[in-house]
């Protein structure tokens, strides 16, 4: 077996140094920046050599040399996320909760000359509640594991191809995030291929999201969900910003909505336009159309969202005004052979922020917000989530896509009032601090189906990554 591996990792070094050099952008990159949101699309290549930007005290395991030409080289990375949290009135129950959670990862890359890479990264999760949680509790897993190859096509210009385990996030993670909210993020069994232009990014993939055990290497794919499309964007030099537009196919095995349980195979198609229209207004549009079949049912769902922000960049604090608007389709009627129930597929649980107790479906949301720069360290965010439903004919549900509260037996349309205030402190590079508290007000639907007591979330988050 180790004859094998090593006979592998040759011949991928082989590959590696019989393509000319290309797209030198990697090697040139120049200053360290602050670490990405995916940390496998960091890039150490300036640390090559004797490098004026090695300041960082950890750059000593960013750039491990493994020969003469410094072509092969190890990096090493890795987090530390403690976090503490109260719920008051879970699921607007009576019940009060304090908690204690923590991800630790670890994340290491080999690449082999500029054109081949290996990339693993294991998670461990724990919270400190009797029960183990979905996503929370995992003793110790394979979070990340993949094969990246390149090639050349011409200046700036790449295609690359990433097979085994790994994440997947796309445009607004709307529909496609990494669940960045509770200990561990989700990851794909896929493949992709990938070209990379000046203007134009393209990127084709399949796969299966990896179900999570709470064991140690336990983590599967599921096999009772396959995931497959496409996602595109252009740079427009004659409009502002940039256009997104993407396909995205879903399978499986048993869904459930207020309208039944049965499998489920669905289609979406997709555009988002984002960018800038001044330095002071930024803009943010997608358009989201579903098809496909549910059980014997036709499936036919939308969701429109808008989100605005305007930046006063010469007043006291910087403030940003922002408004988000989100329409969300839901079932219009039951057995009558069509289901109008949008689906988010692998939406962030903490879409509406770490109380986590809504998802976006069937739903009508209105989100104005204000963002004030404290200091060049410290910022706070104040919020107001209205929620109501876009149809009474429909439910509630809860991340990802699980049905809540039924809801047929009432005609009430308003959920509830969700007020929010998060702080985040950044003390350098490697370790920042957030606070955030919301604080849930039931509306008419609440009320009418089950326990109806308000929510107090407050939590308090340290990450230190390296």
């Amino acid at each position: 077996m180790k004859k094998t591996g090593s006979t592998i990792l040759l011949l991928l070094w082989v590959v590696s140094e019989s393509f000319p050099a290309f797209g030198q952008t990697e090697e040139k990159e120049q200053a360290p920046s602050p670490y990405h949101i995916l940390r496998a699309e960091e890039n150490y290549a300036y640390l090559k050599g004797d490098s004026p930007y090695a300041h960082d005290p950890f750059d000593s395991i960013k750039f491990i040399s493994l020969n003469d030409a410094s072509s092969v080289y190890l990096t090493f990375g890795g987090e530390v996320r403690p976090r503490f949290e109260y719920f008051g009135h879970e699921d607007w129950e009576e019940e009060n909760a304090t908690f204690y959670s923590q991800r630790l990862s670890v994340h290491g890359a080999l690449s082999l000359g500029s054109h081949v890479r290996l990339f693993s990264e294991v998670y461990h999760g724990l919270l400190s509640r009797p029960e183990k949680e979905f996503a929370q509790d995992d003793a110790l897993d394979l979070h990340q594991g993949f094969v990246e190859l390149k090639v050349p096509v011409r200046d700036h210009t790449t295609l690359s191809a990433r097979v085994g385990r790994q994440e997947l996030a796309y445009g607004s993670a709307r529909l496609v995030g990494m669940r960045e909210g509770p200990n561990i993020r989700r990851s794909f069994d896929a493949a992709r291929m990938m070209y990379k232009a000046e203007r134009l990014s393209l990127e084709g993939f399949v796969g299966s999201e990896v179900g999570l055990g709470f064991d140690v290497f336990d983590n599967t794919r599921n096999d009772a969900m396959t995931f497959w499309g496409f996602y595109g964007q252009y740079d427009t030099s004659f409009l502002p910003g940039a256009t997104q537009f993407y396909y995205f196919g879903f399978d499986v095995d048993g869904a459930r909505y207020a309208a039944g349980t049965g499998p489920e195979t669905r289609h979406t198609l997709g555009i988002r336009r984002y960018g800038r229209l001044s330095p002071s207004f930024q803009f943010n549009t997608e358009l989201m159309i579903q098809f496909g079949t549910f059980g014997d049912s036709d499936i036919f769902a939308f969701a429109f969202e808008t989100d605005y922000h305007y930046a006063f960049h010469d007043a006291p604090l910087k403030p940003v005004l922002g408004l988000k608007l989100d329409y969300i389709s839901g079932d219009r009627k039951r057995d009558d052979g069509k289901l109008n129930t949008f689906n988010p597929m692998f939406t962030n649980p903490a879409y509406f922020g770490l109380l986590g107790q809504i998802t976006p479906v069937n739903m009508i949301d209105v989100h104005p917000s204000l963002q004030l720069e404290v200091s060049e360290q410290a910022e706070l965010v104040l919020e107001w989530d209205v929620f109501w439903r876009a149809r009474t004919t429909d439910g509630l549900y809860s991340p990802p896509r699980f049905l809540k509260r039924a809801g047929q037996e009432t005609n009430a349309r308003f959920i509830g009032h969700q007020p929010g205030a998060q702080f985040a402190y950044r003390f350098g590079r490697h370790l920042a601090w957030s606070a955030e508290v919301s604080y849930f007000i039931t509306g008419g639907f609440i009320r009418e189906t089950g326990p109806s007591r308000n929510i107090l979330h407050v939590a308090s988050t340290l990450s230190y990554k390296i």
